[in-house]
């Protein structure tokens, strides 16, 4: 009998499967760079859906202020609301308010349960800008800043 040899077939050499650790860590940084940009910007639209939800609130006030305005010429005959063609306020109020309100210069104020700025909850006033022919809608927020505000439009701090 014969004793088999196996020194003149090849050597297979299995090259290592998977990654090194640096491959890994490489991965693990992009990732940590990508989720470092998109959670800031992922916060900052949710929070803007959230304004633009309770915004649609305080629509039905405006209109109905405007109306009045028009019917009655002057703002401070339209600062209260149920009188006048203005909608009462709801109530319960939305889960997304702790505050909507009419001022005096019949400015609608809104304080937003589900935003929060720098702990404290954003606050926002459209204030009714009356010309000859049109009503003109002014917005001021509490997280108004040169730089960016997550409510559309803001113009300026919030002043109440």
């Amino acid at each position: 009998m014969q004793e088999a040899h196996f020194h003149h077939l090849p050597v297979l050499r299995f090259p290592g499967k998977g990654f090194s650790l640096i491959e890994m860590m490489v991965v693990v940084a992009i990732i940590a760079i990508l989720s470092a940009i998109a959670v800031p910007s992922y916060t900052y639209y949710t929070q803007q859906a959230k304004v633009s939800k309770a915004l649609a609130h305080a629509q039905p006030l405006q209109l109905g202020i405007a109306l009045c305005w028009q019917i009655e010429g002057q703002l401070n005959q339209c600062n209260q609301a149920g009188n006048k063609g203005i909608p009462g306020l709801p109530s319960p109020l939305p889960d997304e308010l702790s505050e909507l309100s009419l001022t005096e210069s019949a400015a609608v104020r809104l304080t937003l349960n589900s935003v929060n700025i720098n702990n404290q909850p954003l606050q926002i006033e459209l204030t009714p800008n009356a010309t000859n022919t049109y009503l003109d809608w002014n917005i001021a927020c509490s997280d108004y800043n040169e730089m960016r505000s997550v409510v559309q439009n803001c113009e300026r701090q919030v002043s109440y």
